[in-house]
């Protein structure tokens, strides 16, 4: 299984992200890039980008301004060379632990789905509040053949810190 491995400074930003619109839900997308090894592959999050002008933040719901994480997309990925793209989502869950709700799988399973995103492993990390990686989690999507039905399975993964 992936460990994903989450830039500190990324994390920070996160974090003053959800402490500055709480008590209400905020997320953005996760950026980085996919470390394969022979033996596993690694999930490497460089940047956590917030939700943008336009997003609406609500106590149980978080709707993101779309064309502003677009052209945050297409600029890192142009200024890394081609080597940063989008991974997948990330919200908060204000006051209380995190956890997997059915609109987040739904979501999980929309975004491998979409293929303009390029994800088909996408991934979701969860924030609780007060935010800590021990108040986070994050989640993977695989989809499995099975027949002409698509089958998708979900993961908790490790999550690792780096500076």
């Amino acid at each position: 299984m992936p460990v994903v491995w989450i830039k500190r400074k990324a994390l920070t930003r996160l974090n003053k992200e959800v402490t500055d619109k709480s008590p209400m839900e905020t997320g953005g997308i996760l950026l980085g890039y996919i470390n394969y090894s022979p033996d596993n592959c690694d999930i490497v999050v460089t940047d956590a980008v917030g939700p943008g002008r336009n997003s609406t933040h609500g106590e149980f719901s978080f709707t993101p301004d779309s064309k502003y994480h677009d052209g945050a997309i297409a600029r890192r990925y142009t200024s890394s060379g081609r080597i940063v793209t989008y991974l997948g989502d990330w919200h908060s869950h204000p006051g209380g632990r995190p956890s997997l709700s059915r609109r987040d799988k739904a979501t999980l399973v929309a975004i491998a789905e979409y293929q303009p995103s390029r994800a088909r492993n996408p991934i979701m990390l969860i924030v609780g509040t007060p935010v800590s990686l021990e108040n986070t989690i994050m989640f993977m999507v695989t989809e499995t053949p099975r027949g002409r039905r698509k089958k998708y399975i979900l993961a908790e993964l490790e999550i690792r810190l780096f500076s």
